[in-house]
């Protein structure tokens, strides 16, 4: 897994396969993690046994789940873009 640091003081980020994927694909800086209710995560993040994206730098009973924007449902993605 690779880490990527952005400027001084802000937290290094994992980046998962699938992003790096995503963001060579649409030329994106980034790509952003959701909660499945919309929420954006900001964090860290790890991968599971299966290779999905879950909260937190290690796993915990606390992990969830992540996914992109556009795996949100269409009430999630209003929530994600309020924001």
């Amino acid at each position: 897994m690779q880490k990527q640091v952005g400027q001084v003081g802000s937290k290094a980020q994992d980046i998962c396969e699938t992003c790096k994927l995503e963001r060579q694909e649409i030329m994106a800086k980034g790509v952003k993690h959701y909660f499945k209710n919309g929420k954006e995560h900001t964090g860290a993040t790890h991968k599971d046994a299966k290779g999905r994206v879950m909260s937190g730098a290690r796993h915990t009973a606390s992990s969830k789940y992540l996914v992109h924007m556009k795996d949100l449902s269409p009430t999630a993605k209003k929530r994600a873009k309020k924001a």
